[in-house]
């Protein structure tokens, strides 16, 4: 099981100690994806404006350098302030995300036992294993006709105890059903005992 899926950048490649990786490129700058991760950067530039701003004012008041707010004032920036600072944590983890998708490589790879995921971006290598015995489903999930795939979110993908996992987002719908069966026969392989959801063909 080795070579390229026809017609993909994706490849999979036997290793030297049994093990077997696939790999899968980045999606590319297109879709809505690419218009919602630039609209939240141009955001997170007034966020961090708002931030400084709202701290910088806190700071000087609990100081004394400003006297022109009372305890009502400072708890209201305080309050606002958390609020403000949470959204732009959830805007930066999806500018992640996006970025990831767009130009991040996602590699699996199939160890008895274990199945492992890298995601690469820039030089940035996020890492993370999954035992096999805590996988209980593998699946190609069905849309509805007529219905497209959302942006950055894939077809194929496998239960982690209560999680989801998403396998290959920006993949074709080709790609995403030659991926689900090369997936169940590896992880059958190494040792995954239930592998549930065929999928539409």
């Amino acid at each position: 099981m080795t070579g390229k899926i026809a017609g993909s950048r994706i490849t999979i490649e036997p290793g030297f100690h049994g093990e077997t990786t696939i790999t899968i490129p980045p999606g590319g700058v297109q879709g809505a994806g690419c218009v919602s991760t630039g609209f939240l950067c141009f955001w997170l530039c007034g966020w961090a404006a708002g931030e400084f701003f709202a701290v910088d004012q806190v700071i000087r008041m609990v100081s004394g350098v400003d006297k022109s707010g009372g305890a009502f004032v400072i708890g209201f920036l305080l309050f606002w302030l958390t609020g403000w600072t949470v959204g732009g944590l959830f805007a930066g983890a999806q500018v992640v995300h996006g970025l990831m998708i767009m130009f991040g490589s996602e590699q699996w790879t199939f160890e008895f036992g274990k199945l492992t995921r890298e995601r690469r971006l820039w030089g940035i290598r996020l890492r993370r294993s999954f035992p096999m015995e805590l996988l209980t489903t593998l699946e190609l999930a069905d849309l509805p006709d007529g219905r497209r795939q959302p942006p950055g979110v894939g077809r194929l993908r496998f239960k982690f105890g209560k999680r989801v996992v998403y396998i290959a987002p920006t993949a074709t719908d080709n790609e995403q059903q030659y991926l689900a069966d090369q997936f169940r026969e590896l992880a059958g392989r190494c040792g995954l005992k239930e592998s549930k959801g065929e999928g539409r063909r």
